[in-house]
């Protein structure tokens, strides 16, 4: 039912929502990869950050010799302010690292949804931004999607401590 609501979307708005798979493919291998890593949440943010930060300093450098940065130029407070925002990022990464290792991977990714329908509300409610028709319909069949998905998960564990209970 998502893919029928994706291709709805990509049919009626004359675009593919490439940008939305591919986050949604890459976050799903992410937490694969999450889930199958076997070393504390802290060890593994770690050793992201040491595989990223390279590439994220020669950034820094590139764009502040650029004359766009403003890492430097903005003064101490500022560059504190940066500095600190990697660091608070680095929470919901090591919960999200946590949770990738003890929940099971059909829950994380029906945790998922959570942020495309936080952004709609947001979307809809504090910058008043138009949603068509089309988007309502699509998103509808994706809710469609997902609530028979959810129904059915809780169906599976309703029925299994009476599936075990037989048995003995």
């Amino acid at each position: 039912m998502a893919a029928i609501a994706v291709l709805y979307l990509t049919f009626f708005t004359g675009k593919a929502p490439y940008i939305s798979l591919l986050l949604a493919a890459s976050f799903g291998i992410y937490g694969l990869i999450k889930k199958q890593v076997r070393v504390s949440a802290a060890v593994s943010v770690a050793a992201e950050s040491l595989v990223v930060s390279p590439i994220a300093i020669a950034y820094i450098v590139w764009i502040e010799q650029a004359g766009r940065g403003t890492f430097v130029t903005e003064g101490t407070p500022h560059m504190l302010l940066l500095i600190s925002a990697g660091l608070i990022t680095a929470l919901p990464l090591l919960c999200f690292a946590q949770g990738a290792r003890t929940l099971r991977l059909s829950t994380i990714g029906m945790l998922q949804y959570l942020t495309p329908i936080m952004q709609m509300l947001w979307a809809l409610f504090v910058t008043q931004e138009h949603f068509s028709t089309h988007r309502w319909i699509g998103f509808g069949i994706i809710g469609v999607a997902v609530s028979i998905y959810i129904a059915d998960l809780i169906r599976v564990r309703h029925n299994a401590p009476r599936k075990s209970a037989r048995r003995r």
